[in-house]
This record gives structure tokens, sequence and C-alpha cells, in this order.
């Protein structure tokens, strides 16, 4: 594909990404439940998305302990 075509369709990738995924979610399996969902919701991307922020500000706290970078903040 030239790659002004590509440059072109990548501002529709995201869109179109969600106005997908709402047309193939199906709204019957939770009518009845909406604690269900949120459950569901909640467990399968609330949790490891905390546990991977955890883990990166771990992670860069011990880089910047190890480099000896504590002038990060200041000015």
């Amino acid at each position: 594909m030239p790659e002004s075509a590509t440059n072109y369709l990548q501002y529709f990738w995201m869109p179109l990404f969600f106005v997908l995924s709402g047309y193939m979610f199906n709204t019957n399996k939770y009518i009845s439940n909406f604690s269900l969902i949120f459950r569901k919701r909640f467990w399968s991307l609330l949790i490891p998305y905390f546990c991977l922020c955890n883990f990166l500000c771990i992670l860069g706290n011990s880089k910047r302990s190890l480099y000896g970078m504590t002038h990060y903040l200041e000015y």
C-alpha cells in the first residue's frame, strides 16, 4: 500500500476499532444483571491495569535509584 494511503488510514484505525467493538458487544448477556458486567470488567480490565502500573512504577524507581538519577524533579 502506498505510504500516503497508510497515513490517511491511520486516522481511522482507532475509531473503527471502537465502532466495531461496540457493534459486536452482546447486551443480551448482561440485561438482567448489571453487577455481573461490572464485576467481570473490573476483574478482567482494571486489576491487570493496576498491577502493570505498579510494576512499571517500581521498575522506574529502581532504575532511577540504581543509576543515581535522583535529580529528575529538580529544575
